[in-house]
């Protein structure tokens, strides 16, 4: 399950219009107006929904998101999180873009990120009769947020290359070792990293748990081997690693609607 991207122009510092630290209202979308962005990095842990799909957040996750988004968040009270503001002026088809996901894992709250948070909260709030000065603060509050971006584009990326590196080797183990019972500390161990790195990695890019995802390997190997083999029922249960009959019939049914000896025998029909 990929994310949406927003796309970060590199030269066209953005224009603020917010920036703060607050609650999140659940009773209300959360989707910013037209022709703007939000920038939120989330203090406590809750779940956003943008465009019908759902994602829990964790102290410290960051979410940036587009206009025209259909954005909720839930959670057992209002989370706070620090939050920006912004539009773009017109860009230049030609000009240098960076990707930034609209969801970004952070792996726990970074002080360098909340203390940059800070300054540019500080910067864009500061109080000033002088309206020049006010607006060099608020230039300057605006050209950091556009580093920050930057940065958690390139931080991003990072992390994705990361990511997809150890789910290629999650990938490999699962598929070489179908038939055993493979814990999520083995996993995790095998592949060195944690348990919650490894479940939230896999569930974002797959949409499913491991633990699905081995369920299904297992029953497309079953149907594989009830259409290309005359293997007894059992055999194959004990070749997808469920040698336990009953346990087999009932996980087959339930993922295919009839029996493994029904499946096979509508293949002759």
């Amino acid at each position: 399950m990929e994310m949406e991207k927003l796309i970060i122009p590199c030269n066209l510092i953005p224009r603020l219009e917010y920036a703060g630290i607050q609650p999140l209202d659940f009773d209300t979308p959360a989707a910013p107006a037209d022709a703007e962005f939000y920038l939120r990095l989330h203090i406590d842990p809750l779940i956003v929904t943008i465009n019908g799909k759902s994602t829990r957040l964790h102290a410290g996750d960051i979410s940036c998101l587009p206009a025209g988004s259909d954005v909720r968040f839930s959670g057992e009270s209002p989370g706070r999180h620090w939050g920006f503001r912004f539009s773009w002026g017109k860009v230049d088809s030609a000009a240098e873009v960076w990707e930034l996901p609209t969801i970004i894992a952070m792996g726990g709250l970074q002080q360098s990120i909340i203390h940059e948070c800070t300054h540019i909260a500080a910067g864009f709030n500061a109080l000033t009769r002088d309206i020049l000065e006010r607006e060099r603060k608020c230039k300057i509050a605006s050209a950091r947020l556009l580093t920050l971006l930057l940065e958690l584009a390139q931080q991003s990326k990072r992390e994705t290359q990361k990511s997809e590196k150890v789910l290629q080797q999650i990938i490999t183990l699962l598929e070489g070792n179908l038939k055993e019972k493979l814990m999520m500390n083995q996993i995790a161990s095998r592949v060195g990293v944690t348990q919650t790195y490894l479940s939230t990695i896999f569930k974002r890019r797959f949409g499913i748990t491991i633990s699905q995802y081995i369920q299904q390997r297992r029953i497309s190997q079953a149907k594989e081997l009830l259409t290309r083999t005359m293997l007894p029922i059992n055999t194959i249960g004990q070749e997808i690693g469920m040698s336990d009959p009953q346990y087999f019939n009932k996980q087959f049914r339930r993922a295919v609607g009839i029996s493994p000896s029904r499946y096979r025998e509508k293949l002759y029909l």
